[in-house]
């Protein structure tokens, strides 16, 4: 029987530094530059994202609203009760770190007040089969709706397999360009590529993925350090690829994280907000994710017999008068948006360590089974939080509420 070892996840523990290079194979192209591997080496040696670090100091992080775009790889509308075990997706994981503690210890007047973690939004403008150019065009209605601030784009993998340089650069330029737009020119985006699969084939094409965004970067910003403070880039690839992971220095992530058809499983996901955390906030304070080990994980998998079947809620669901009722009111509407409000049994906090909470099913139950993958759902609830908590924070609250 394999022997894990114990590891937490702790930012205190690991000091960890992560270089950017080139992974997969060599592009010689005449781009202004001698070739790619000139690009790379100038990319790494910009200074990126000093500014998000700046800010997440500081009080102003308490008016972050985070807005993840991204396609089927980090997207709900895909439901299915047995995905990842019942376990947090990427973006559910980042938003428990952020609203259990934030990155650093914060100064400031409203520093140890809870609803000052509650106001950081984390919104989900993913879609299955979205690529950047789709981000793109849904980009200026869902950031003004929802005053986005720091925007974070998850390289797909359908935007590895089906990328095409001219449209990927053109596109990735406008992500960024309109990113840095946000709250009168003070917006902030995170780039997340694709990490390191066991196909040679798509590690090539994702290869050429990353040299075309260092090319961007590169010939976009190089020379305007001020919008360089402002964007950061998370190299999933050459983390993934050579470094072991993060739980258990044991295994290689290629050989302990995916599930079926390079698909991260609960440890992948794990493994890709650990590194998100470790390249934005490199002086972080806080753990990503409040004890949580391998041995935990192992052992608090929920019964597949009740999550790995969900006929019994479908048929629920049909057979509900006041659900169909319910249904035929959301069919009159072309979007929703939904705001929970609550304590840690919405907020989700240790106690479900890190498995996903009712609000998280029904998410993935709007967007799906209601056929509604326009619909925004956001949890606004914070640990701890009272009635005349919640109601400050919807006070504080600019999302457009339906």
């Amino acid at each position: 029987m394999r022997v894990f070892k114990k590891m937490l996840l702790s930012l205190s523990i690991f000091s960890l530094s992560f270089p950017i290079i080139v992974s997969g194979c060599s592009i010689k192209k005449e781009i202004g530059y001698k070739n790619y591997e000139e690009i790379s080496k100038i990319f790494s040696s910009l200074k990126l994202g000093s500014e998000i670090v700046t800010n997440a100091k500081t009080v102003k992080v308490i008016f972050n609203n985070f807005g993840f775009f991204g396609g089927s790889d980090i997207s709900a509308d895909i439901y299915d009760w047995f995905k990842d075990d019942g376990y947090k997706n990427q973006i559910e994981l980042f938003e428990i770190y952020q609203k259990w503690k934030g990155p650093y210890d914060l100064q400031g007047e409203y520093a140890n007040v809870k609803y000052t973690y509650g106001k950081r939004g984390f919104f989900d403008f993913s879609h299955s089969n979205y690529t950047i150019k789709n981000a793109v065009e849904i980009f200026d209605g869902v950031t003004k709706e929802n005053d986005i601030w720091t925007t974070i784009y998850n390289i797909d993998t359908d935007d590895v397999l089906n990328v095409n340089e001219n449209d990927f650069k053109t596109y990735l330029k406008l992500f960024i360009d309109k990113s840095l737009l946000l709250r009168n020119n003070t917006g902030m985006v995170i780039i997340k590529n694709h990490y390191y699969t066991n196909d040679n084939e798509f590690n090539k094409k994702n290869s050429l993925v990353n040299n075309y965004i260092k090319e961007v970067i590169v010939e976009n910003y190089k020379n305007d350090q001020s919008k360089l403070n402002r964007i950061n880039f998370v190299d999933h690839t050459s983390i993934t690829q050579n470094n072991p992971f993060v739980l258990n220095q044991d295994q290689k992530f290629v050989d302990f994280c995916f599930i079926e058809n390079n698909k991260l499983n609960a440890y992948g996901n794990l493994e890709m907000v650990y590194d998100l955390i470790k390249t934005i906030y490199p002086e972080s304070v806080a753990p990503p994710i409040q004890n949580i080990s391998i041995d935990l994980l192992e052992n608090n998998k929920p019964d597949h017999k009740i999550t790995g079947d969900n006929k019994y809620v479908i048929q629920y669901l049909q057979q509900s008068n006041k659900m169909n009722n319910f249904q035929k009111y959301l069919s009159n509407l072309n979007k929703a948006n939904w705001y929970f409000l609550g304590d840690s049994i919405t907020a989700g906090s240790m106690n479900t360590k890190g498995y996903k909470t009712y609000v998280d099913y029904l998410k993935s139950l709007i967007k799906t089974d209601f056929k509604r993958p326009n619909d925004l759902i956001v949890n606004g609830a914070v640990y701890g939080g009272t009635i005349k908590m919640n109601i400050i924070l919807k006070m504080f609250s600019l999302i457009n509420i339906r």
